[in-house]
């Protein structure tokens, strides 16, 4: 650990090399008075009564913010240890916020990450207490004029009075020069003025005749125009915020993954990790163009402005992070279609129809792993959906939805009426009237007297309902549409009258419809 001493000197160091000997010797003697000065402002911190919190997270936060000003004032750890710290200790007792307010009409005005305000809290402390020290040493040296320091891309509020000399006693006029009162110009002790929040200006002793150390308008080592410097770097602050809070959404989603590993919950810890993934990789683009804009370096990445608290352990996934169209472009997936002579939309529409009986959203497809992927579509295009050979082209599509219908004429009838009761949750009455309509019974149609051409697609709905116990909802309504249909042929109807009115109800062709569209537009 750094002695206090040490602590003191590097705080000191540049205010009493600007002074002469016996000023300097007089004001090295107050350097004990460190303790006292940043005791003076954690007395302050307190006494502000602009924290909009609980008494006992009101304490706690009090405590944390004091003790890490106190540790890295006097030494004993760095800036960013004594953050963690805090941010660490806070976190642990359940503060994640702080909420500030009006101390005057006890209004809340802002809410901030307890990340963001702790570090603003013990930087502005740290460097409040160092002016404080300033100030102390000005006096008792009999020194009254301090020089603000000045800094390219300086915000344009504070940009007006940095590198200027300000007196410490009012408006004054010294061999023929005035001086502007220091308090009013810079706005010292507020919270928007030298030394505020987020204030990288600081001042030191200045006596007439000694050199000046600071411009009031500072060339960037860039050579960019300071509005463009302090533009850039606002740009990247705007980036870390975004990264911080990318990162707390996935600690709390690895965590609630933990709990509970469903598919969903895997789904949003892996967009997160994707979402940070590129919000790293833009800063990174960001700031390499910002560095080709001047002749030096504008900005540098800074780790601990992304810190956003502990991270939870964020685990692996063997997600394959190839999408639905990716996989289907595959070779391993030509070669089955190829040797299936199955048509890659047809299996497309099959796969789609295995993760919604499987309840795996379509967005979710590039975080399954590649075996996981692989095995889906086999069962795709193995049942359910496609049960036998088809592919390309309408008449392989007839040729499937021949045999099927075939098949089912081959079934004992009793045992097929009744699961499509069960599936459709139909009265068996009805279900067998459906049934007979649809495979059995011939009718007037427009090209004569006949039973109904098979369908694929209605063969793909009667084998999800009966066959692998995994509907989707059009094929829910199959048979409801057609009992209703049978029922308005026996009034009288034709086929073409009864299947409009019974589409009122039951419009499975619209649905079926919204249905592909659907997947083919995913």
């Amino acid at each position: 650990l750094r002695t206090v001493e040490d602590a003191l000197g590097r705080s000191d160091r540049s205010d009493l090399g600007r002074m002469p000997k016996d000023a300097r010797d007089a004001a090295g003697r107050t350097l004990p008075r460190q303790v006292e000065l940043t005791a003076r402002g954690i007395a302050e911190i307190l006494a502000r009564d602009n924290v909009d919190m609980a008494q006992g997270a009101l304490s706690l936060w009090n405590r944390c913010v004091a003790e890490a000003a106190a540790k890295v004032n006097t030494g004993a750890e760095t800036a960013e240890r004594a953050i963690h710290r805090a941010v660490r200790r806070m976190m642990r007792e359940g503060i994640s916020t702080i909420a500030y307010r009006d101390a005057e009409t006890g209004r809340q005005t802002v809410v901030n990450r307890i990340d963001v305000a702790v570090r603003r809290h013990v930087r502005t402390q740290i460097a409040q207490d160092g002016m404080r020290r300033t100030l102390d040493v000005c006096g008792g040296a009999g020194i009254r004029l301090v020089e603000v320091s000045s800094h390219g891309g300086a915000r344009p509020s504070h940009a007006k009075w940095q590198g200027r000399v300000y007196s410490l006693d009012g408006d004054v006029e010294i061999d023929g020069v005035r001086y502007r009162d220091f308090y009013r110009e810079t706005g010292y002790g507020k919270v928007d003025g030298l030394g505020g929040a987020n204030c990288r200006h600081s001042f030191g002793p200045w006596i007439p005749g000694t050199p000046r150390m600071y411009s009031p308008n500072p060339g960037h080592p860039s050579g960019l125009p300071s509005d463009e410097v302090y533009r850039l770097t606002q740009g990247q602050r705007r980036r870390e915020r975004d990264i911080r809070q990318t990162k707390r959404e996935l600690a709390g989603a690895q965590l609630i993954a933990d709990k509970d590993a469903s598919m969903a919950n895997i789904a949003e810890v892996e967009k997160l990790k994707a979402k940070l993934r590129g919000q790293q990789e833009g800063m990174r683009r960001y700031i390499e163009e910002a560095n080709r804009k001047g002749k030096a370096a504008v900005l540098q990445r800074s780790p601990n402005r992304e810190w956003a608290g502990d991270m939870p352990r964020i685990r692996k996934t063997d997600a394959s992070r190839r999408t639905m169209r990716e996989f289907m472009d595959g070779d391993g997936v030509r070669r089955a279609l190829k040797a299936r002579g199955m048509d890659k939309n047809d299996a497309r529409l099959a796969l789609s129809a295995e993760l919604e009986a499987e309840g795996i959203p379509e967005q979710s497809w590039r975080y399954l792993s590649g075996g996981r992927q692989r095995s889906l579509f086999k069962k795709a295009v193995n049942s359910g959906a496609i049960s036998q050979p088809m592919g390309a082209g309408r008449k392989r599509a007839e040729a499937h939805a021949k045999r099927y219908y075939e098949e089912l004429a081959n079934r004992d009838r009793a045992s097929t009426i009744a699961k499509i009761a069960e599936a459709s949750g139909m009265d068996a009455t009805e279900a067998e009237r459906a049934f007979m309509h649809l495979f059995v019974e011939e009718h007037d149609l427009a090209d004569g007297h006949r039973k109904f051409d098979p369908d694929y697609y209605m063969a793909q709905s009667i084998q999800r309902l009966i066959d692998t116990g995994r509907p989707l909802p059009h094929d829910l309504v199959l048979f409801r549409h057609e009992a209703l249909e049978a029922r308005y042929m026996a009034e009288g109807m034709t086929q073409g009258q009864a299947h409009d009115k019974a589409n009122e109800l039951y419009n499975y062709q619209k649905m079926l419809k919204e249905w592909i569209d659907g997947k083919e537009a995913a």
